[in-house]
């Protein structure tokens, strides 16, 4: 997975053909994230699109996993074979910028094969970013392809022309401006409130904090140094 996404939908290109749309996918490199499909259209993609295309591949791997060895060596070659549309981070370290590529993505995409949820499809929307994802578990109910609500794109799970056709309408959609601002505002509209579970969180550490307090004599840390006091103490009854 990646890091947090950003907030609020102010990430990301402004469409109208100023910059090519840039599509990053944000995961482990495992088969079940269905990276080897995007993979295998990066190069039809690029042709398609006259070179006017970014695609990045973001996230770490197994390195005992024949699929992760089979998935770096063919990222080494696109990046070999486009520079200027490819990149990969070193699947071998991991991934920390999570943050920073779903606000700047156009596009995020998850190709995934089986995708009970999808954090880092919320971490997208939260950041306003339209996304191109697989029609599978969850994703099927998170993501509108069509009508005012539209947040993306969805295509047949664990088919690599079906995606191809989808990366190359999200392309040209991001080169219609207003269209483009649709599906951003969509996006960022659709993000999942995570304020409720984020108060809760913060009032199980102030719970947790105290215990703390009482197992170590009351006064102090029993690990030797003080803990910080809460910005704003919540309880679990607050709105």
């Amino acid at each position: 997975g990646g890091g947090g996404g950003g907030g609020g939908g102010g990430g990301g290109g402004a469409g109208g053909g100023e910059d090519p749309p840039m599509f990053v996918f944000l995961g482990r490199l495992a088969p079940q994230k269905g990276v080897h499909l995007l993979l295998d259209c990066v190069g039809p993609l690029v042709r398609a699109t006259a070179g006017r295309v970014h695609v990045l591949v973001c996230g770490c791997a197994d390195p005992a996993s024949p699929y992760a060895r089979r998935c770096a060596a063919q990222m080494a070659q696109l990046r070999a074979s486009f520079p200027a549309n490819f990149w990969a981070s070193d699947p071998s370290s991991y991934f920390e910028l999570g943050a920073f590529v779903s606000a700047a993505a156009d596009f995020g995409v998850m190709p995934s094969l089986c995708e009970p949820s999808g954090l880092v499809g919320e971490e997208f929307l939260a950041a306003g970013t339209p996304l191109v994802c697989a029609a599978t578990g969850g994703m099927r109910d998170r993501v509108c392809p069509s009508g005012a609500a539209r947040n993306g794109l969805l295509f047949e799970a664990g088919q690599h022309m079906p995606l191809l056709l989808s990366l190359r309408e999200a392309a040209a959609l991001h080169a219609d401006a207003d269209a483009y601002a649709a599906l951003r505002a969509a996006a960022a509209a659709s993000a999942t409130d995570v304020s409720h579970t984020a108060r809760s969180w913060h009032a199980e550490l102030l719970r947790l904090r105290a215990c703390l307090r009482v197992a170590g004599g009351g006064g102090g840390s029993p690990f030797g140094r003080e803990l910080p006091e809460a910005a704003e103490p919540v309880g679990r009854g607050a709105a």
